[in-house]
């Protein structure tokens, strides 16, 4: 699934008429990794949006709106499943949708079970 940056690294390809080997090879890079970030795979460079910028002669408001998608993507966490068991994959997404409920506390005590203190 597409994260907000990767939307808007779309729109501006398509906007632009290329396809997505053309702006990876515009940009010096693979498109296996435009496309990994796009999909929040690969962290986005401190240096991407100011290349895009160069790239397509970008408005301050394209600027702005990838600065915002980049913020908004930076928030999301995606989590590969594949090759877990069936109660792995409930454990993960229970806890995704359960996050913002527990106290410092129970944080604190879950870390400890991961970490094995």
């Amino acid at each position: 699934m597409l994260t907000e940056f990767g939307k808007e690294i779309r729109k501006l390809r398509i906007e632009h008429h290329d396809l997505l080997k053309n702006m990876a090879d515009k940009l010096g890079v693979t498109s296996s990794y435009v496309s990994a970030i796009e999909h929040g795979k690969k962290p986005i460079p401190a240096d991407f949006i100011s290349r895009l910028k160069g790239l397509y002669d970008l408005s301050s408001d394209e600027i702005r709106r990838l600065e915002q998608a980049k913020e908004e993507s930076a928030l999301k966490v995606n989590i590969d499943l594949a090759g877990v068991n069936k109660k792995q994959a409930i454990l993960a997404n229970a806890f995704a949708r359960k996050l913002n409920y527990f106290s410092d506390e129970e944080m604190e005590e879950i870390m400890r079970l991961i970490d094995g203190d």
